[in-house]
């Protein structure tokens, strides 16, 4: 192989002839060295407009295998996936790739070979953050990642987190990318020795015959912005400067405003706006695009001029890219405002490089060097041995705000007629303090209680709620939701996205022994099919056989009695009708009491798979209490219909587990096999009570 690799490829993934390609710098090194990187991990640090999407999906080309793009935003995450398809259609003449995040759940498992998707989605697969999230490893542990903007993740919380999740990849000989344009060399050393990553940085511009002037500036000239003619992208770093501002801006209709406070409807046609005026062959206009940084990144846009916001010096490398993307002379004004969001450090060293900026060219070789200078001293003190030890040990703590980020956010719906039909409408994510000092108040609060709502206060609500509100001091606009005491905001629109959400039909009454049956055939072919490695292949038959009694504490006399299954003939595995008393089972857990029954006949691997199949039991060091229980007179028939004839404990006492029992976290040696091992029994859970249904209609 060689560069024209590179040049076929990227003629037919873009459809353009092969003699119109012209290589940028860091696609030019990937194809000299693609020999050496069919087989090696691959650390891309090239400037805005480099074409590291392209490099990225001869990446995916070179490697032969399913592929999983990580962005650290949706919204990069939707643009680079329209790509995908776009060039997947042109070179294979088809397309596999599904889009997943919170605002498009298309894949929530990451079933489709290649998968566009946000860190947030992986970690939370990977730290199993939620009830199935174990499929959605089983599903990553199988392909391919590409790390595109690395620069966007918290170095000190998710990016760390990611590295550990990628030790496991590393061990099962996963392939992964990084790809940034600022990325510290501190950090790419790192990766270069734990990973045994091949570093390729570009030595030149990405785009020729472009300049853009670095100004300084205490504070924003308004004046100036209303009387500039031509078109400009006044960048912010909260929604709060960005409403500000737009008060302060003379001629409305210049203005295209871009948050995360819109409705997901209102931002595709805000998005098609900002395509139209700011993209590549964009007319001729005088439009401001009023934005907050999620353009910095990812966004194919561009302008002349720029007016931004203070932010740490890869922010602004990241923002100067939006500035003659694809040639001229730009200017950008860089103002004093709000930034507490970022590392004091590193906006201390940040200033020191911008003070006295007047007017001189902000050069790629300068980039390099204040992003070093600048973030180095960061990233060092980070990857010491010492910190990582430390991060490393407070995996067992499984804390969300502790592994990605601090999310303390929950999803808004306004409805001023709230029922379970509200949930089919849009919604809007809003900070838990900006609910408890403006929504809160104003407005009675409702949440889906299964198949209905129920009114909640505040100190009961939850991080990631989807909540119903009447819209009272609120006011939805050509800024998003915000906060406008006396007014009404209508209702919310239905949410025509929806519909590729799967829905299962209620449960049917389940004997235990066919569900158990079921699942432990399914299990076997997928362990078989996926190959793994060495123990889920030569062990399948015994992994599959624990993995079908998966549920066996569910013949426990309480959950077949009258206030649950009310079995009478059959024990059952799931019943169709609604439980007298759920809470009599609050300390007699099922996946507890079947972790318990076959301790001493399974070893420590697949005790923790039974014992945490439907999610983690053990947070900050807490302990699992178990209840004394007793197996129903209906469990011997159901075990010997299944053909389990090994002794078990039909019945014990009071007991507590915790992590000096054997319970396994993410810092525990074989996490990602277990993690595995459990996303596949998840899988073939829930397709064995799907197949149990056609069976017994």
């Amino acid at each position: 192989m060689s560069v024209a690799n590179m040049e076929e490829f990227i003629s037919r993934y873009l459809g353009i002839p092969t003699n119109q390609v012209k290589l940028t710098d860091i696609q030019q090194k990937v194809g000299e060295q693609s020999d050496t990187l069919v087989d090696r991990n691959v650390c891309i640090v090239g400037g805005c407009g480099s074409g590291k999407f392209e490099v990225g999906m001869f990446l995916k080309w070179l490697w032969g295998s399913d592929t999983m793009f990580l962005l650290p935003r949706k919204t990069l995450a939707t643009s680079l996936y329209e790509r995908a398809i776009s060039g997947d259609k042109r070179y294979y003449g088809k397309s596999n790739w599904s889009l997943q995040h919170s605002s498009r759940a298309e894949d929530r498992f990451f079933t489709e070979p290649n998968n566009v998707t946000t860190i947030d989605q992986v970690l939370g697969g990977y730290y199993f953050l939620g009830t199935q999230d174990a499929i959605k490893w089983k599903n990553t542990i199988q392909k391919n990642l590409i790390m595109d903007e690395v620069q966007l993740v918290d170095p000190e919380k998710a990016l760390i987190s990611y590295l550990f999740m990628l030790d496991t990849c590393y061990a099962y000989n996963r392939h992964f990318a990084f790809m940034s344009a600022t990325m510290p060399s501190a950090l790419r050393t790192f990766l270069e020795k734990r990973y045994q990553m091949e570093v390729i940085v570009a030595d030149k511009p990405a785009v020729k015959n472009r300049k853009v002037y670095l100004h300084y500036r205490k504070e924003i000239d308004m004046e100036a912005i209303n009387k500039e003619e031509s078109k400009l992208i006044l960048l912010t770093n909260t929604v709060r400067e960005q409403q500000i501002f737009y008060e302060q801006i003379e001629d409305k209709e210049r203005v295209i405003v871009l948050n995360n406070k819109l409705l997901p409807s209102d931002r595709l046609k805000v998005e098609e706006a900002v395509e139209r005026y700011f993209g590549k062959g964009a007319e001729a206009s005088n439009k401001i695009l009023l934005t907050t940084n999620i353009i910095e990144a990812g966004m194919d846009i561009s302008a002349p001029l720029m007016w931004t916001t203070i932010a740490s010096v890869d922010s602004l490398v990241q923002r100067e890219g939006r500035i003659c993307r694809w040639g001229g002379i730009g200017k950008m004004y860089v103002f004093e405002g709000q930034c507490a969001m970022y590392n004091e450090g590193v906006m201390s060293r940040t200033r020191e490089k911008l003070f006295g900026q007047k007017g001189k060219e902000w050069t790629w070789k300068q980039h390099l060097e204040w992003v070093d200078e600048v973030l180095n001293p960061l990233y060092e003190e980070i990857l010491q041995p010492r910190n990582l030890q430390r991060k490393f040990l407070t995996l067992q703590r499984g804390r969300r705000s502790d592994l990605i980020r601090d999310i303390q956010a929950v999803n808004i719906i306004v409805d001023e007629n709230p029922s379970i039909n509200s949930f089919s409408k849009e919604s809007i994510s809003v900070s838990l303090s900006e609910l408890k000092r403006k929504i809160a108040p104003a407005n009675t609060l409702y949440r889906r209680n299964k198949h209905d709502v129920e009114f909640i206060l505040y100190p009961q609500v939850e991080v990631g709620d989807t909540l119903i509100i009447k819209g009272t001091d609120y006011v939805y606009d050509v800024l998003g939701l915000r906060y406008m005491q006396g007014e009404d905001c209508m209702s919310f629109p239905e949410d025509i996205s929806d519909s590729h959400r799967k829905l299962y039909t209620p449960y049917v009454d389940e004997p235990f022994s066919l569900h158990a049956k079921l699942v432990e055939k399914m299990m076997y072919a997928k362990l078989k099919e996926d190959k793994l490695c060495e123990y889920t292949t030569k062990k399948a038959h015994v992994i599959s056989r624990v993995a079908g009694l998966h549920d066996i504490g569910k013949l426990d006399v309480l959950w077949q009695g009258e206030n649950m299954a009310n079995a009478k003939q059959t024990a059952l595995a799931h019943f169709s009708h609604k439980p007298k008393n759920p809470r009599v089972l609050q300390n007699r857990n099922h996946a507890v009491i079947s972790a318990c029954i076959l301790e001493k006949n399974v070893e420590n691997i697949l005790f923790n798979v039974v014992l945490q199949h439907h999610g983690r039991k053990i947070l900050d060091n807490a302990t699992i209490h178990l209840d004394e229980y007793e197996l129903s007179p209906l469990a011997s028939k159901a075990l010997l219909e299944y053909g389990w004839t090994n002794p078990i404990k039909k019945q014990d006492k009071n007991r507590d587990y915790h992590y000096g029992n054997g319970v396994m976290h993410p810092a525990s040696p074989e996490w990602g096999l277990f993690l595995y091992i459990v996303g596949v029994l998840q899988e073939a859970d829930i397709e064995a009570i799907e197949e149990a249904k056609y069976l017994l209609q």
